[in-house]
This record gives structure tokens, C-alpha cells and sequence, in this order.
């Protein structure tokens, strides 16, 4: 097959270059919601305490005192399998109390047991309530728009860039590495007519880091609200910015009704409040490297609870959600996650050799990589939605299948008037789970790492046709050279129908994988490919050939592609 098989596919409207930046939004930073919620953050958590203990009493106010035990038991059991450096220092002797508090409730008449019980309840939650609601400082942020930018730079652009790959030019500045794709210019003409929400895939711990800053310094918008896991908080310095960049935190440790009722509630209210947010509805980091396909749906709840509830005040304010997907040439943490996946699906069969010792060989040649290395990232805007998937118009307008304008107030009525139905918000919320998931994948961008990764290991698989996934992994990647011409003509068969998918705009490419050859988009791929890791996925030896020094990393990046929808016939 000849390279000259694939023809660059004409420019996109949806894929032009976005701006190096965008003017903001709200130019003057003490105008932000997020500043304003955080100067009433102590009224906010009292009506947190509020909104959360009415959440709770409505669903289990005859089974109160249950409730109220098995979280006292599931928190001591907590507190000794997994505690962790934040947890407050008096948190042993609290669930104590607690637990001593309700045997004397139980000594009570079941009639007073009640008036006894509340008091107990608002303290729990006032204690969980204090612990997710962070703050903003002016200040702080401030300066983290000069200490970000300055990480981000050691990451996705190289000390210098390279003219090949070995004159050093002038540097490349950060934000022209930063691409936005798909509905970017519509989020904008309606962000300030409702409370958006982004609901971003999840890979890495930087996810939150990059979209602040791609946010704040391109996009023009206002900081968000961000869900950030309390185990990052065990690092002082983290704490000290997200504690004040707001940043809500999340304890993924925690199971209890109690907990997750006033989570929910924190998410209802800081959109009520007018605070735009970001979380991730995937819940964790993709332990796969593949985009998700199933969400939590706790805090998609939440939205919908939200969205109902700014009707029963009589206001017409609409939740603007936005499904963001992040694309990466690299994760730094696919090695821990990659393997972390493979043992919760392979158990014992998922050992293989123990990784490369840090020499200091190993510690200039990453080094070296980290200098003359450089990539790109893009962050692509699905649609804007409503609480119930239905996508919005410019004018804000829900739209049905057909495109014709709906009245989304309408579906939380009964009997003329609106009402609570929990298992109708269900539905709600799992027909807004599936219309994020399906954004996610008609809006990711295909990058040429992803499309090589996953070339390469299907050539994998294609040579060892009984082996499993595990036979495949536990190979010696030192025993096998992938073949270049059967490698690219792969990669020109997967391209041929990825651009038939682009033309059909179910998926984005990269402006690579648009424009280049075959050949040097090969080339591309295997130049990023884990351009950061010890053991790279797929690199070149002395010799030119292909090889891959980890087939763990492999099958990680893979599986960026590894979705049935794209190769079906």
C-alpha cells in the first residue's frame, strides 16, 4: 500500500486552530463566583449542614439511629485499616464519642430517641462539611499563575526546542502547546447565561493543574470549584495552594450515607450558589489508560437535584454541563496504573519482571529525555448539555432528538406542580451519564502516539494468536523487534478509517495525523510514546529497528483506542 493511499481530509470547522488566548470573561477577579462563595464559605457550610441533614432525614428518618451506627462503625473500621497523615489528629477520639454517644440513645424511650439523635447528626455532618469545602485567596492564585506555568513548562515544552533534535531554537511558548477542540467558541457565547459544570475525563493527577491553567490563561474564563482526592492534601505544599484555589476535597475511603449525602449536597448548593465546577465523573484516574465508559453517578445526582430544586425557587437559571476529554501524548503515572489495572483483572498472572533499577544512568538518560523532549496536549469541549443529556442551543434552549425545542422545567413536574421523585431523577441522571460518555467518545482527538500504540500492539497480538493478554505482557521485550513495513501498513489501514470516521465527524484527529504521511506519522507516534517514562513503550535502537521496552506502558497506550464503536463495520 502506497503512503500516497492517504489523502489529507479537508479542514474542519470544528477543528480550526484555537487562539493562543481568549480576553476573560469577567476581567475584574474580585467579580468571580468562586471569590464571592468564598467570602461566605461559613454561611455556605451552615446551609450545607441544612440541606444535607433534610437529604438525610427524608430518606432514613426511620432508620436514623441504623444509620448513624454504621457510620460510626464503617469510620473505625476506616480509622484502622487505611488512616493517612491528613486525617485530623482528634479523629479516633471523635468517632469514639460518637459511638458512646449513641449507647446512650439507645438506653432511651423510642420517642425521645429523636430529639437526641439530631443534634449527633448535624455534628457528623458539620464535621464532613468542614473537611470538602475549601476557600479562594486572590493572593494565592496569583501567584500560582507564575508558579504553574513554569511546571507545566518542564512537562509539555522542552527547555529548549530542537531543530533536529539538536540546535537549540527559541522556545515555543506554552499556550500555542495547548489546543482546543470542538465547541469552545458556543461554551463561551453562553457561560455567563447559566452554571457550568465540566465533567472532564480522567488519566492523571495533572488533569486538574492543566485545566486551571488552560482555563484561567487561555480560555478567559473563572476559576472553577475542582473535586481534588483527599490524599493529595497529605503533601503540605499541594495543601497549601489547593486549600486556597478552590479545591473541594473528596475522601474516596468514605462510604457511609452521612458522607455522601453532604458531598451530594455541597455539589447541589455551590451550583445553586452560582459557582461553576469541575469534577471528574469517572471517579478516579482510568487505571486502563481507555476512556471511560461507566461514571459514577453521585454527583451527576447532584446536578439534576440542583437543577430541580433552582425550579422550585421559582428561577429559571439552567446547568450548563460540558464533557471535556483531556488527550495526551504521555501519562507520567501509566506505569503504577497500568499495572495496578492488570492486578485487579489478573490477579497473580499480572507479575512480570521487576521494573529497571533508578540507576544513574537510568536518572540522566530521563533527564536528557525531559530536556530535549517536547509535546502537546489538546482539551476537546463536547456540546453543552442540560441535566437530562438534552444538548442547548446558543440560546440556552434544551433540544430533543429531532432538534426542536423542549421546556426541561416540564420533566420534574407531576400533577401540575414540580415534585421530589428520586427514582425519576435516577433515570435523569443515567440518561446524563450516557450522553457525557458518548460525548467523550465522538469528541476525543486522536493523537499519533494513541494510533501507533495501538498498531503496535495489535501487530503484538497478530503474532502470538493464541497467547492472552497476560502471555502477551509477561513476554521478554527483548526477544522481539516489530516489524516496520507490516507496522506501517497497519497504521495506514487504522488511519484510512479513522478519517472515514473524521469525515463522518464521530471522531476528532490530531493536525498530525490530518496532514502527515504514513510514515512520518509512525515516526510521531514512536517520538512521543512515552517520551518521559524509564521504559518506553516503543522507541528505536542503534540499529533503527522498533522495539518496546515495556509491553505493560504498550497495552496502556492501546487501549486509548480500544473502543468496539470505532472499528465496527
Amino acid at each position: 500500500m502506497s503512503e500516497k493511499t492517504i489523502q489529507a481530509i479537508p479542514a474542519d470547522p470544528d477543528h480550526r486552530p484555537s487562539a493562543l488566548s481568549y480576553p476573560p470573561i469577567i476581567p475584574d477577579i474580585r467579580q468571580w463566583p468562586i471569590v464571592r462563595f468564598a467570602a461566605r464559605r461559613s454561611e455556605f457550610i451552615n446551609e450545607l449542614r441544612t440541606h444535607a441533614r433534610l437529604q438525610i432525614l427524608r430518606k432514613h428518618e426511620d432508620d436514623l439511629i441504623e444509620v448513624l451506627q454504621k457510620t460510626a462503625y464503617l469510620e473505625r473500621i476506616r480509622l484502622r485499616v487505611q488512616r493517612w497523615k491528613v486525617d485530623p489528629p482528634n479523629e479516633v477520639m471523635f468517632w469514639k464519642r460518637i459511638e458512646k454517644r449513641l449507647l446512650e440513645i439507645l438506653e432511651l424511650e423510642p420517642e425521645s430517641r429523636m430529639i437526641a439523635l439530631l443534634p449527633l447528626l448535624d455534628k457528623i455532618i458539620l464535621r464532613y462539611a468542614n473537611e470538602i469545602v475549601g476557600g479562594f485567596q486572590i493572593r494565592t492564585f496569583k501567584l500560582a499563575r507564575i508558579i504553574v506555568p513554569l511546571f507545566l513548562k518542564g512537562l509539555y515544552n522542552s527547555i529548549y526546542d530542537y531543530r533536529w533534535g539538536v540546535f537549540p531554537t527559541k522556545r515555543a511558548n506554552l499556550l500555542a502547546k495547548i489546543r482546543f477542540v470542538g465547541e469552545f467558541e458556543l461554551l463561551r457565547e453562553i457561560f455567563p447565561r447559566g452554571v457550568v459544570v465540566f465533567v472532564p475525563t480522567h488519566f492523571s493527577h495533572l488533569d486538574s493543574v492543566l485545566l486551571g491553567y488552560a482555563i484561567d490563561q487561555k480560555a478567559g474564563l473563572p476559576a472553577f470549584l475542582y473535586g481534588a482526592g483527599l490524599n493529595l492534601f497529605e503533601s503540605e505544599i499541594f495543601a497549601y495552594f489547593m486549600n486556597r484555589l478552590g479545591a473541594y476535597r473528596v475522601d474516596r475511603r468514605k462510604k457511609n450515607t452521612i458522607y455522601r449525602e453532604t458531598l451530594k449536597s455541597f455539589s447541589n448548593l455551590a451550583v445553586q450558589w452560582g459557582v461553576n465546577s469541575l469534577f471528574f465523573p469517572g471517579g478516579t484516574r482510568s487505571r486502563s489508560g481507555a476512556i471511560e465508559r461507566r461514571l459514577k453517578l453521585g454527583l451527576l445526582n447532584s446536578l439534576v437535584q440542583a437543577q430541580r430544586e433552582i425550579y422550585q425557587k421559582g428561577q429559571s437559571t439552567k446547568v450548563i454541563v460540558v464533557p471535556i476529554v483531556l488527550n495526551y501524548h504521555f501519562v507520567l503515572e501509566a506505569g503504577p496504573l497500568i499495572r495496578e489495572h492488570l492486578r485487579r483483572h489478573g490477579a497473580e498472572r499480572s507479575l512480570t519482571r521487576s521494573p529497571k533499577v533508578m540507576t544513574v544512568k537510568n536518572i540522566l538518560r530521563f533527564v536528557s529525555r525531559m530536556i530535549r523532549k517536547h509535546s502537546e496536549v489538546s482539551i476537546s469541549f463536547g456540546h453543552p448539555i442540560d441535566v437530562l443529556g438534552n444538548p442547548l442551543d446558543a440560546q440556552l434552549h434544551s433540544l430533543d432528538h429531532k432538534g426542536h425545542p423542549i421546556d426541561l422545567e416540564k420533566y420534574f413536574y407531576r400533577n401540575g406542580r414540580i415534585t421530589v421523585d428520586d427514582q425519576r431523577e435516577k433515570i435523569y441522571t443515567r440518561q446524563l451519564a450516557d450522553a457525557i460518555v458518548k460525548s467523550y467518545h465522538r469528541y476525543q482527538e486522536v493523537l499519533s502516539s494513541h494510533l501507533v500504540a495501538f498498531a503496535a500492539f495489535q501487530q503484538l497480538k497478530e503474532k502470538y494468536p493464541t497467547y492472552d493478554l497476560f502471555d502477551l505482557i509477561r513476554l521478554d521485550e527483548r526477544d522481539y523487534v516489530f516489524d516496520e513495513n507490516q507496522l506501517l501498513q497497519k497504521v495506514q489501514q487504522l488511519l484510512q478509517h479513522l478519517h472515514q470516521l473524521a469525515r463522518e465527524k464521530k471522531i476528532f484527529l490530531s493536525p498530525t495525523l490530518r496532514q502527515a504521511l504514513p510514515q512520518e506519522i509512525l515516526n510521531d507516534g514512536i517520538y512521543h510514546l512515552g517520551a518521559y517514562h524509564m521504559r518506553r513503550p516503543l522507541r528505536r535502537d542503534g540499529k533503527g529497528r522498533i522495539v518496546s521496552e515495556d509491553f505493560k506502558k504498550l497495552f496502556y497506550y492501546h487501549n486509548r483506542l480500544d473502543q468496539p464503536q470505532l472499528w465496527e463495520k
